[in-house]
């Protein structure tokens, strides 16, 4: 078992990623080379430590929050395409009938 330094600023990265954009920790793991275990255990102690404080709370309801809106939207965008293409064949077809 090594124990190799990581910077804070790649655990930082390594936590937004998982919690703002849904990210799996197994992709983040082998993104940055990781040790097995290393983002479970820093997102687990980023959790504990916001847990302890309202601020903390208020900010992972919001990034679950967003998590799920970030979901929605691009639900949606898939669906756009389908739905032009939809509303184009429904004006051709009033047009033809005319």
């Amino acid at each position: 078992m090594s124990n190799t330094k990581y910077d804070s600023a790649l655990r930082d990265k390594v936590i937004r990623l998982h919690l703002e954009e849904g990210r799996s920790l197994k992709s983040l793991t082998q993104e940055f080379n990781l040790g097995s275990g290393t983002a479970k255990f820093w997102i687990d102690k980023y959790r504990k430590d916001c847990s302890g404080s309202k601020e903390g709370i208020q900010q992972l309801e919001e990034l679950s929050t967003q998590k799920e809106l970030l979901k929605r939207i691009e639900e949606l965008e898939k669906r756009e395409p389908f739905l032009k293409k939809g509303g184009s064949l429904l004006c051709q077809r009033n047009r033809l009938a005319v």
